[in-house]
């Protein structure tokens, strides 16, 4: 049960790691014709940041930064699985845990991929049923 406990934390972890990044990628690129500016900050010329696109690019090169880590460690993590496995020598329980580890490794690799992937569909599943010829 303890077990069972940690593999959800670690799961809904990275579900949340990886869902995040895809928030900073939902801003549309050109605001419509009727939309009021953003709100501005005020003006100080040695400032990093000038006007809220400034934090939303900031966020979003954080979150750019944190998925890249993200998939080198999953990597990591699978080549890591095939070194244990390969090293267990025959022996079960040390082969188990590299099996184990590997599974790990791919659904975290999987969850990564539907990340990237599910806004994309939806946003053709959108496109595809407004039927006003309106693009989302």
């Amino acid at each position: 049960m303890q077990k069972m406990k940690k593999i959800f934390s670690i799961i809904f972890l990275i579900i949340i790691l990886v869902f995040t990044v895809n928030f900073s990628y939902a801003q549309k690129d050109k605001p419509a014709q009727n939309t009021p500016k953003p709100a501005e900050i005020p003006k100080d010329p040695n400032a990093p940041i000038q006007t809220t696109q400034n934090i939303i690019d900031f966020f979003g090169g954080i979150l750019r930064i944190l998925s890249i880590i993200f998939w080198i460690f999953a990597v990591a993590a699978s080549f890591y699985a095939g070194y244990l496995y390969l090293l267990s020598g025959g022996n079960e329980e040390k082969t188990g845990k590299a099996k184990k580890m590997f599974w790990y490794a791919v659904i975290a690799i999987a969850i990564g991929l539907m990340a990237y992937g599910l806004p994309q569909l939806v946003k053709n599943f959108l496109e595809i049923g407004n039927s006003s010829g309106v693009r989302v």
